[in-house]
């Protein structure tokens, strides 16, 4: 998606030059030329066009991490919201890099938060998937919904398909509804228990997530090639898991080892 912007950081060797290749201003953007993008823009240079992907100037610099030359760009008259060719904006860029600030300041501009259509990522789900906690904070106190589903998944879905701890637990916190379960029918305080990360169990149950909130039995060879029934809950797993410091957590939580499925032997 950004690699053609990345190569344009310092080169504009591999992108042909033509009326389709990067302009001065997208070079000196991505580049952080601050006197070349200044004079660029008092000779007229126009900062909405686009290369040959339908990146802007706006484009390059969301994605380098080029916060200072967003406002400049954006006070210049760059369209804030430009869809390229691969169907992302400037803000989604910034995410999938973790531009924290330039999405401070795409956002303040007015950039939009959800995705362009079912098939894309939100920036908050960009930078949750990527890993960027810094990044996914910044969206979330800019309005970002985390309890929004792109390509099917909420962002603490996709944070924990990729193992991005510090990211799901910044989620957690941060308004993401800790009963819902995904698509397997796993609750996120059950998705914690499948990874054995106590840390990020505590950090889901502190702001007051169910203990006892039961998956709908969806999931697929969760545990040794099992299945959990319906009706289980996420002391069910911990206990097939035979994990003691997941169990405590979740009893500390308020547990109740006596809720659960009458199929299933109390753990």
């Amino acid at each position: 998606m950004i690699g053609p912007i990345v190569g344009a950081q310092s080169t504009v060797k591999g992108r042909r030059k033509t009326e389709s290749g990067p302009t001065a201003l997208m070079i000196a953007s991505a580049a952080g030329h601050a006197e070349a993008v200044a004079l660029l823009l008092a000779s007229r240079a126009t900062p909405g066009l686009r290369d040959r992907d339908g990146f802007a100037a706006l484009a390059y610099a969301a994605a380098l991490g080029r916060a200072e030359f967003c406002r400049v760009l954006i006070a210049a008259g760059a369209e804030v919201d430009p869809v390229d060719h691969f169907d992302e904006r400037p803000i989604t860029l910034a995410a999938v890099t973790g531009q924290a600030e330039a999405l401070r300041v795409l956002a303040a501009a007015g950039a939009g938060l959800a995705a362009t259509k079912p098939s894309s990522f939100a920036p908050l789900h960009a930078a949750a998937y990527h890993g960027h906690a810094e990044a996914v904070r910044v969206l979330l106190a800019a309005g970002a919904d985390p309890n929004a589903r792109a390509v099917n998944h909420r962002p603490i879905e996709w944070a924990f398909m990729k193992g991005r701890s510090e990211v799901v637990q910044v989620l957690a916190r941060g308004g993401t509804d800790p009963d819902a379960p995904d698509h397997r029918g796993l609750t996120p305080s059950m998705m914690a228990v499948a990874s054995q990360d106590a840390p990020t169990l505590r950090a889901i149950l502190a702001p007051g997530a169910d203990p006892d909130a039961k998956g709908d039995g969806a999931n697929p060879e969760i545990v040794s090639s099992r299945s959990l029934p319906e009706g289980a809950t996420a002391l069910h797993l911990a206990a097939c898991l035979g994990d003691p410091g997941l169990i405590a957590a979740l009893l500390a939580a308020g547990a109740d080892p006596g809720r659960g499925m009458a199929s299933i032997t109390r753990p």
